[in-house]
C-alpha cells in the first residue's frame, strides 16, 4: 500500500480504492458507510460462494445449517465501527488537550495517524498472514479445501475474503488496539508530557487518556464475548442449528485465552505507564514547590522548622496550598468506578466462556 494509505485507517482505504463509497452513497446517501459496506460485501462473497456450492452439488452452505455465522460479520462490523470511533476519541483529546502546542510534532502524540503508524499495521497483516497460511499448510486444508469445495468456491473463500477482509479488519482493530496501550504510554513518557496541576478533576490533564484505554478495552471485551458466542452458540443452542456441533476444542479455547491474556496484559501497561509518567510527574511538582517554600525560609529547612519572614509569610501561605493542590492530583488516569468497571469487563469474558464450557 502506498503512504496514503498507510497514514489512515485501512477499513476506510481500501473500500474507497474499489469504489465503494460512491455505492453506498447511492445506496444510503451516506458515503461514510463505505467500510461498513466493504464487511457486508466480503460476507455475502464469503456466503454467496457457499449457496453456489449447494446449488451445484448439494453441500448445505454454512448460513444454512448455522445460522448463527451471522455473528462472524458482525464482529466485523463492531471492530470497524470501534476502530473509527477510536479514532474520534484521540482526536478529541489532541483537541482538548492542545497535544501538539505541549509537545511538537517529533513526538508523535499530535495527530491519530502519527500514533497509528503504517509499520504497525503492515507488520501484524504479514505476521497474520503469515500464521494463517503456515495453518493451512501444517494441517493440510489446502487440499481438502480444494477437493470439497472446488477452486473457485476454495479461492473465494479462503484467498479473498478472508486475507483480504477479514484478516485485514481484525489487523486493523488489533493494530490500534496495540497503538492505544503500549505506543501512546509510550509517546507520553519519552515526550514527557506536563500534567495539569490545575485540573480540577483532580486527574492532572489525564483522564482523558485513560477513558480512551477504558473504552478501547471495552471494544475488546464485547469482540471477546461475540467470538464466545459464534463459537458455542451452535452448540448450546442445538435446536435452533438443527446440527449436532462437537463442543469447540482446545485449540478453540487457546485461541480464546491467549487473546483474553493479551488484552489484559496490554491493559495493565497501558494503565501502569500512565502512572508511572503521573507519578513522576506529581513527585517532581512536589520537590519544585518545596524547593520554593524552603527558599523563602531563613536556611536550608522548611516549615514548621525555619520561620520566613514577615514579608515572605503571604508567599509560603501560597504555596503551601500550591502543595496541598498537587498532593490531591491523582497518580491513575482512572477513579474507582472507572477501575471497578475495567475490572468487570475484565472478568466477564472468563465467566462467560466457563458458563458456556459448563453448559455443553
Amino acid at each position: 500500500m502506498g503512504a496514503s494509505a498507510t497514514s489512515e485507517l485501512w477499513v476506510e482505504a481500501v473500500p474507497r480504492r474499489l469504489g465503494l463509497e460512491t455505492l453506498a452513497a447511492r445506496l444510503t446517501g451516506r458515503g461514510t458507510l463505505a467500510p461498513y459496506l466493504f464487511v457486508v460485501l466480503g460476507a455475502t462473497l464469503d456466503a454467496g460462494s457457499s449457496v453456489y456450492l449447494f446449488l451445484r452439488t448439494g453441500e448445505p452452505a454454512p448460513l444454512m445449517q448455522n445460522p448463527f455465522w451471522l455473528v462472524l460479520p458482525a464482529i466485523l462490523l463492531f471492530a470497524v465501527w470501534s476502530v473509527r470511533k477510536f479514532r474520534e476519541w484521540y482526536r478529541a483529546i489532541v483537541e482538548h488537550v492542545d497535544l501538539e502546542a505541549r509537545t511538537g510534532p517529533e513526538y508523535g502524540l499530535h495527530s491519530f495517524e502519527s500514533l497509528l503508524t503504517g509499520r504497525i499495521r503492515l507488520g501484524l497483516y504479514a505476521l497474520a498472514l503469515a500464521l494463517y497460511a503456515g495453518a493451512l499448510i501444517v494441517r493440510g486444508s489446502v487440499p481438502f479445501i480444494l477437493e470439497t469445495l472446488g477452486p473457485l468456491v476454495g479461492t473465494i473463500k479462503f484467498a479473498i475474503v478472508a486475507p483480504a477482509v477479514y484478516i485485514l479488519v481484525g489487523v486493523e482493530f488489533a493494530a490500534l488496539f496495540l497503538a492505544i496501550h503500549v505506543r501512546l504510554p509510550r509517546l507520553i513518557r519519552r515526550a514527557d508530557l506536563a500534567m495539569d496541576f490545575a485540573d480540577p478533576t483532580d486527574f492532572g490533564g489525564m483522564y482523558r487518556f485513560g477513558a480512551l484505554i477504558k473504552y478501547s478495552y471495552y471494544s475488546f471485551a464485547v469482540i471477546l464475548l461475540l467470538f464466545l458466542f459464534w463459537t458455542y452458540a451452535p452448540v448450546v443452542f442445538r435446536s435452533v442449528v438443527g446440527v449436532r456441533y462437537p463442543p469447540p476444542g482446545v485449540e478453540t479455547t487457546g485461541q480464546f485465552a491467549a487473546m483474553w491474556l493479551v488484552g489484559t496484559g496490554l491493559l495493565v501497561h497501558s494503565v501502569y505507564a500512565l502512572h508511572l509518567h503521573m507519578a513522576d510527574a506529581k513527585e517532581e511538582k512536589l520537590r519544585e514547590v518545596t524547593d520554593r517554600i524552603r527558599d523563602l525560609g531563613d536556611d536550608d529547612r522548611t516549615i514548621p522548622d525555619t520561620q520566613p519572614s514577615p514579608e515572605a509569610a503571604q508567599r509560603v501561605r501560597l504555596e503551601y496550598d500550591n502543595l496541598r493542590r498537587v498532593k490531591r492530583i491523582r497518580e491513575y488516569p482512572a477513579d474507582m468506578l472507572m477501575l471497578s468497571q475495567l475490572a468487570f469487563s475484565v472478568v466477564l469474558p472468563i465467566a462467560v466462556e466457563r458458563l458456556f464450557s459448563a453448559i455443553v
